[in-house]
């Protein structure tokens, strides 16, 4: 309940935790699941399993309608992100990065942050401890997070770039918008925008914005990105055939009309050959912000660099 002592759960869900004292109330989360509060009394395994509830709820129907209708929703979101672009939120998350390789996982990597956060990127990222396995192999991901801190939620005006995500001053020239479906979350009708670019040779990010119909506060995006010059490697025996990166980011409720960053998942994959040999990788991330609140005091907050090594 501190914000300050936590721990993350393996791939079956379990994980192991010491308290200073009890009873404790333990609160359990996970991106894309309603948080759920426990209370703790005694030491040991828990009494019951901890099930978490899926945040969204999808209608049965599908409802298409007029792109115009889509256009100006994206339109009124980021008119939003704009006047509030210059507010800063501090807070505290959980970092877990991954690589599978031929089908047999040789890194993963977990570690606990003090962030700063505005509405458009992350511009510090401040370790405060870590745990990493890592055993070497074909392609290693030297600064994987950034996909994490530093891609731009959108794009400020700027009259000498065109933006190449669907969030910026020309998105509706380059971008094409369709009003798929609504969603019931949480008593909230969101608006479920697909976007793709307008002309299919354009390498830009195409995916999903979910929107609140209402206040045109944004909740989810949903990202494929241009693989072309995402990665690179300086062996000249590996040769890249084929690489696909998708960033999902989720919003939570800051108050009536805003969100905030509640967390992000990222998965790159990878199709190469060594010396003729192939190869396949796949990175995967996850982070979520598990506590916002006021700065940690003496944390300087310095600005992170893009090009950061992760485990360095």
């Amino acid at each position: 309940t501190d914000g300050r002592t936590g721990t993350a759960s393996n791939e079956e869900g379990e994980f192991s935790l010491k308290l200073p004292t009890l009873p404790q109330q333990l609160t359990v989360l996970s991106i894309g699941y309603e948080r759920a509060v426990i209370a703790v009394a005694q030491a040991g395994p828990l009494p019951a399993p901890v099930v978490l509830r899926a945040s969204a709820v999808r209608l049965p129907e599908i409802i298409v309608r007029a792109n115009a209708e889509a256009e100006e929703l994206v339109r009124r979101c980021y008119a939003k992100l704009l006047r509030h672009q210059a507010d800063v939120q501090y807070g505290r998350g959980f970092y877990r990065q991954k690589t599978r390789e031929d089908g047999h996982y040789r890194e993963v990597f977990d570690a606990f942050y003090d962030v700063k956060i505005t509405p458009r990127t992350m511009p510090s990222w401040v370790l405060g401890e870590a745990r990493y396995a890592l055993t070497p192999g074909v392609l290693t991901m030297s600064n994987f997070s950034v996909y994490t801190r530093s891609l731009p939620l959108f794009v400020v005006p700027d009259a000498a770039v065109r933006t190449a995500i669907p969030l910026g001053p020309n998105a509706v020239e380059r971008f094409g918008f369709v009003l798929r479906q609504t969603q019931r979350d949480q008593g909230r009708e969101l608006a479920v925008i697909d976007f793709a670019p307008r002309d299919p040779t354009d390498k830009v990010s195409r995916g999903t914005l979910y929107i609140d119909v209402r206040t045109a506060a944004l909740f989810r995006i949903e990202k494929e990105m241009p693989s072309q010059g995402l990665f690179n490697s300086d062996n000249a025996a590996i040769q890249l055939t084929q690489a696909s990166l998708h960033v999902i980011t989720d919003f939570s409720v800051q108050n009536d009309s805003l969100t905030r960053v509640a967390g992000t998942r990222a998965v790159a994959t990878m199709r190469l050959l060594v010396k003729g040999v192939p190869h396949e990788s796949t990175t995967t991330s996850y982070f979520f912000v598990y506590e916002y609140g006021p700065p940690t005091p003496g944390q300087k907050y310095r600005e992170t660099n893009q090009s950061m090594v992760d485990l360095a």
